[in-house]
């Protein structure tokens, strides 16, 4: 039987907590690298639960302190993501078929675009008293975490 001294012990643990946020940082930047990638295709756009997992990963990452991930993913795409994804006419499809996707994709656009994008600003004027207190929270989010001027 061993015996480890407490300093040696608690080194052990420190290691291997260190390895266990190093693996789920890993995976986290991975994700979001999948998640932009399916978001590429024009089959994904509508796809809810692609939304819902790419706001989380952002919050998620961005609250880590990881902008530079962000920034590497969404370089390539703030050319042409805009357009596809991101503007007033999806936006008031996205309103009339889905709600919930709709608040969703604004968080996404507000945090990667700022507030003044196009499909941020028509979901959150429309006025629909339920989603009012969800709406209010989607903009305290987008203030707290956009890359627009960020200072992370």
């Amino acid at each position: 039987m061993y015996c480890f001294s407490s300093a040696r012990s608690r080194a052990l643990r420190c290691c291997l907590i260190t390895v266990t946020v190093t693996e789920r940082e890993e995976h986290r930047k991975l994700g979001l690298e999948v998640l932009f990638g399916v978001l590429d295709f024009a089959g994904c756009t509508k796809n809810r639960t692609a939304w819902q997992y790419l706001a989380k990963c952002l919050r998620q990452t961005l609250t880590g302190n990881h902008l530079a991930w962000v920034l590497e993913q969404w370089t390539p795409r703030k050319s042409w993501w805009p357009g596809f994804h991101f503007s007033s006419f999806r936006a008031r499809g996205d309103w009339t078929e889905d709600r919930a996707l709709a608040h969703e994709k604004a968080f996404v656009a507000g945090t990667l675009l700022g507030r003044g994008c196009r499909y941020f600003r028509y979901i959150s004027k429309q006025d629909h008293q339920a989603l009012r207190k969800k709406m209010k929270r989607i903009k305290k989010l987008v203030k707290k975490y956009s890359i627009v001027n960020s200072g992370l």
